[in-house]
């Protein structure tokens, strides 16, 4: 079937452990989503889609450069 997915999208599910984390981008996918975490220079976990806008690039190969405001 088209467009179902064993997953419920609304839900909470476990993308890493907090030692896992750091200022270096982690890939993981979750509910088939692919996502990159990282912290930032303020320490909170940040996590977004593992792709580039720009270049289609996953973010996960890229390095976190600059500080959280």
């Amino acid at each position: 079937m088209a467009g179902t997915s064993p997953f419920l999208k609304n839900s909470w599910y476990v993308a890493a452990l907090s030692t896992e984390v750091s200022d270096t981008p982690l890939a993981r996918t979750v509910v088939d989503e692919k996502i990159v975490l990282y912290r930032d220079s303020k320490g909170a976990v940040i996590a977004l889609e593992d792709r580039c806008a720009h270049r289609q690039a996953p973010l996960s190969l890229g390095e976190v450069v600059g500080i959280a405001r």
